[in-house]
């Protein structure tokens, strides 16, 4: 981030009286990524969500925290369960040895969580029958892992990032003796 300082000066003269004006004013460019989450009434297998998702938004809907539940589960989902762009990689435990959560990464990213948020259903993942590697959300935004190959409604998401500049100003009065 980079941060610039502007000193700006300005003089005033009143009644004769010179008056020197001083303004700082101290801005700081930043960005933010702002998550646009959009839910599919089209049923597909996670592969071709995903495919569907890159081609008209950014990915599958990546969930980081509690914020982003609340935003997707009203009025999104009130009926269904959905994919979301959470699979486990089945390669991904060769580097995380010893800690298996890792080896469940973001579609958009190939990582795992950035925050470390997670919401799953009370005894998942479970990876039953050994097929389950990908994840639907249901309607209250907990997760499950399931088979990839079933059809559901999804989530995408738009990534968007948005450029401000935060600026603060400060005056000074000085009199000319």
């Amino acid at each position: 981030m980079r941060h610039i300082l502007l000193v700006k000066w300005s003089f005033l003269h009143i009644n004769t009286n010179l008056r020197h004006k001083m303004q700082l004013r101290f801005c700081i460019p930043s960005s933010h990524h702002i998550r646009e989450f959009h839910y599919v009434n089209l049923k597909m297998n996670w592969t071709n969500a995903q495919n569907y998702c890159r081609e008209k938004y950014t990915d599958l809907a990546s969930i980081e925290s509690t914020n982003h539940i609340k935003r997707l589960t009203t009025p999104y989902l009130d009926t269904e369960i959905a994919w979301i762009g959470l699979r486990d990689d089945p390669d991904a435990w060769k580097s995380n040895m010893g800690n298996s959560i890792n080896s469940w990464r973001w579609s958009v990213t190939r990582e795992p969580s950035t925050t470390g948020y997670q919401n799953w259903v009370f005894a998942n993942p479970n990876n039953l029958f050994s097929a389950e590697y990908c994840v639907i959300m249901d309607i209250a935004g907990a997760w499950l892992d399931t088979r990839c190959g079933f059809l559901k409604f999804f989530v995408c998401y738009n990534g968007k990032k948005r450029f401000f500049r935060t600026c603060r100003e400060t005056n000074s009065k000085t009199k000319r003796i």
